[in-house]
């Protein structure tokens, strides 16, 4: 990717304003869409400012400084900016730009080309010294009942051989299929990603996994009996189908609810859309319901809840079983879509998630850091454009020395 960006028209600045504001406001249509994306791709700097502009926190933070900042400044900022690019500029009444003042179309574009500015001279450079971190991808290994470790990564597309007669499908780049498979008898598979690994697994039933960084999903290669259960270790989002439509479609004779294990909790399902995040290091397992309908069976069924979209259950590991609203479903799913999504987020929480996608060896805090953060970003960025995003807000400075980073005040 480039570095570097300029604007040489007050036309060019004003449409990526309006973009960005657009995809904020969510009102894109493809082909915009597709013009964001080339602006976003163009530079380094086009990527970074970016992920600012769409963090709540930025434009929170913009609207109350720019309600601060003299209009015929910004005027003046907005129109020596265009005059760098070309000779003359169509002069636009101050009446103009005092109507658009508060809106976020012209928040953004103002910010797009003063930031453009001051990030030349003021964007923070973390600290890097010998090693490299790298993001995470699709990683993992298959591991068959007797005991056989495949690693998936550089596998070819197509049927998996030597896996004891079970057909099993890499499909695509990061994905298992093992739809409609008749292995004669009930063996088990495990599906595991490393730290800095994701996969996605098709089930026999046609049901979706994606499996989060350092977690495991053992499963049967078929579904036979009374309930299709799986059992989960570390993260996973699932997209279940319903049994009433395996049946309809004469895949299942009977109604065979879908149950995911984890430890003492058990999460049936009918059919329905939910992430599951039970890490060892988290205080509690958290299933979080987009679509459907979950009962959460926790103790071996002395307490048990049934959630509604929008729901998050919290149980076991010494904690009470207890149904929160989410604020936010698309900020627990993020991972699955490619994205880092922090709201009001501590420090630890950020780096907790970091230390399981890039190569970290440890984290060491040398201050205790209050401030809550928001940011978004992909998760196939480096780590340095991360903790440089987060470096933006004045709350916190990093070190990098070999893959151990350092949280400094």
């Amino acid at each position: 990717m480039k570095s570097g960006s300029s604007f040489k028209t007050e036309a060019e600045a004003q449409r990526i304003g309006w973009l960005v504001a657009g995809f904020v406001q969510q009102r894109l249509n493809d082909a915009e869409r597709d013009e964001l994306d080339a602006w976003i791709t163009a530079s380094d700097e086009n990527q970074v400012l970016f992920e600012e502009l769409i963090s709540p926190a930025f434009i929170e933070k913009g609207k109350q400084t720019y309600e601060a900042v003299d209009a015929d400044a910004a005027y003046e900022k907005l129109k020596q900016r265009i005059q760098t690019g070309e000779r003359k500029v169509k002069k636009i009444k101050k009446a103009t730009i005092f109507s658009i003042a508060a809106s976020l179309v012209f928040l953004v574009t103002v910010a797009v080309i003063y930031q453009m500015n001051s990030r030349k001279t003021n964007t923070p450079t973390v600290a890097v010294a010998a090693g490299t971190i790298e993001p995470g991808g699709n990683y993992a290994e298959l591991i068959t009942e007797n005991g056989k470790h495949v690693t998936l990564a550089g596998l070819k597309n197509g049927l998996i051989d030597s896996l004891d007669g079970v057909e099993v499908l890499k499909t695509t780049d990061g994905q298992l299929s093992y739809l409609d498979n008749q292995h004669p008898a009930l063996v088990y598979h495990i599906l595991r990603t490393p730290v800095g690994g994701q996969y996605r697994l098709v089930l026999p039933d046609g049901s979706l996994v994606w499996l989060n960084a350092g977690s495991s999903l053992r499963f049967p290669v078929r579904f036979d009996g009374t309930e299709r259960r799986v059992e989960l270790m570390g993260e996973g989002y699932f997209e279940i189908v319903p049994a009433a439509k395996l049946i309809a479609e004469g895949k299942q004779q009977t109604l065979q609810p879908f149950i995911v294990t984890i430890d003492d909790v058990d999460v049936e399902v009918l059919g329905t859309h939910f992430n599951v995040n039970a890490y060892k290091d988290e205080a509690g397992i958290k299933t979080t319901l987009l679509e459907g309908k979950v009962k959460i069976v926790h103790g071996n069924g002395k307490d048990e809840v049934v959630l509604k979209p929008g729901e998050q259950a919290i149980a076991g590991r010494g904690v009470m079983l207890r149904v929160e609203r989410v604020v936010s479903t698309e900020e627990v799913i993020a991972w699955k879509n490619g994205w880092f999504d922090f709201k009001n987020a501590s420090i630890e929480q950020i780096m907790q998630q970091a230390k399981r996608w890039y190569s970290i060896d440890s984290v060491v805090y040398t201050a205790n850091i209050k401030k809550k953060f928001d940011a978004e970003i992909l998760r196939s960025e480096s780590i340095e454009k991360l903790l440089s995003l987060l470096e933006l807000t004045g709350g916190v400075h990093f070190t990098i020395k070999n893959k151990t980073i350092y949280v400094l005040p």
